[in-house]
């Protein structure tokens, strides 16, 4: 099997950087921007202003008091299934650290 290296140097207009802060500091600045830059240089970049929309009708949240034992039996409840959300946090990890909560 190959052995992989990364590279110690990158060339930035023309000057050979071996700084490993620069180089990856000019890599996220790089990546970025590259997205805006392509689409400004393709005229597709939109810069129209979104207003808020007006009248919207959404429906009062309402929170209602809970306690321990509530909360223990619907952590319970839960399958524990190691996918997770949008949060990112698996009912299994929940579960796990239900008591902490």
């Amino acid at each position: 099997k190959e052995e992989k290296t990364l590279p110690s140097s990158l060339d930035i207009n023309g000057q050979e950087i071996k700084n490993p802060r620069l180089i990856v500091d000019h890599l996220n600045t790089f990546f970025t921007n590259v997205a805006n830059e392509t689409l400004q240089l393709s005229g597709q970049l939109d810069e129209r202003k979104i207003l808020p929309a007006e009248n919207l009708n959404i429906p009062t949240l309402i929170l209602h008091p809970t306690n321990r034992q509530e909360l223990a039996k619907l952590i319970q409840s839960l399958k524990p299934k190691s996918s997770a959300g949008y949060d990112n946090i698996s009912t299994k990890l929940l579960k796990t650290c239900k008591e902490e909560l």
